[in-house]
């Protein structure tokens, strides 16, 4: 995983995206638009349904993201769906519940960051 790589391996792990992604017109190269909207909308999706297979599915995703050492992914990750939710305490509190080590310190960050916690 590195960020040349990002979007169409988000595609392949989460294929369900694939329609939105072509009806939306995205291209590989607007990695920040696909995991900003497209992404971030999906999680909000999952983490308000009863799919706890899908939860973790995404939990996986963004902590392996997290830890594959390309610090371009780290900072789209943390962009995008941290700073993207730190906000919606619902969506947070459901998610932490499933996120891994790297993604729980990468939130606390923005949290902090924001205000949310001290």
């Amino acid at each position: 995983m590195n960020y040349k790589n990002i979007t169409k391996i988000l595609l392949e792990e989460f294929p369900e995206l694939l329609d939105k992604y072509r009806e939306d017109d995205y291209s590989e190269d607007e990695s920040y638009l696909v995991y900003e909207i497209l992404f971030l909308e999906y999680i909000r999706k999952v983490f308000d349904s009863n799919n706890e297979a899908k939860k973790e599915q995404i939990a996986n995703f963004i902590e392996n993201a997290l830890i594959c050492g390309d610090d371009d992914v780290e900072t789209l990750i943390c962009i995008t769906i941290f700073e993207g939710i730190v906000s919606e305490r619902d969506v947070v509190e459901k998610m932490r519940r499933y996120l891994k080590s790297n993604s729980v310190k990468q939130l606390l960050k923005y949290e902090k960051f924001t205000g949310w916690v001290k």
